[in-house]
């Protein structure tokens, strides 16, 4: 969370859009969670199967074992996750690492 904080802070400050995180990667679910939290009752949490969005019905019919549902989670928020990144740094990046 800390790295797209910092992205979206020197984005902020250099007038570009914000970027957002996928909805089926770890920080796409926490970052929702956050964002929807009710502040009277707030708990903070780390990632959990729970956070993330559930799969389609159908995978969950298709797929009995609880671990492979959330095997397939996994890959899905991979995925997801690679291809947003790709997507980015095909952007230019608001901070950029100088060697």
């Amino acid at each position: 969370m800390g790295w797209l904080a910092g992205q979206n802070a020197a984005r902020l400050g250099m007038r570009q859009g914000l970027i957002q995180a996928p909805r089926l990667s770890a920080i796409g679910a926490l970052a929702r969670y956050v964002s929807r939290a009710e502040t009277k009752n707030f708990q903070p949490v780390n990632i959990t199967f729970a956070l993330l969005e559930p799969l389609a019905e159908q995978d969950r019919r298709r797929i009995r074992r609880k671990r492979d549902r959330h095997q397939l989670q996994v890959e899905l928020a991979l995925k997801e996750w690679d291809t947003w990144l790709q997507e980015i740094s095909d952007e230019r990046p608001a901070l950029q690492v100088h060697a």
